[in-house]
């Protein structure tokens, strides 16, 4: 993969998680680790994230990537 790849968010829900950018090549048989911070939602419920690699052009290749996770009540702010 060249500089400029993306792992970009294509589906569901990004839970704050923002497109990445690689900013160093990755040879071919190279071992590389992605990390996108997410956020999980105040609602309920299972939640699903889709993601792919792109070339810096913008061209998909690749399996999609997914998250997800399970959220087993809203979250609240205690009040004062």
């Amino acid at each position: 993969w060249d500089v400029g790849f993306r792992l970009n968010f294509v589906s569901g829900n990004a839970m704050s998680g923002a497109n990445l950018t690689l900013s160093q090549p990755v040879p071919p048989g190279a071992v590389i680790e992605l990390s996108v911070p997410m956020v999980a939602p105040n609602t309920s419920g299972s939640v699903r994230g889709d993601w792919r690699m792109s070339t810096a052009t913008g061209t998909y290749f690749g399996d999609v990537l997914y998250v997800i996770i399970m959220v087993n009540g809203p979250t609240s702010t205690p009040t004062p």
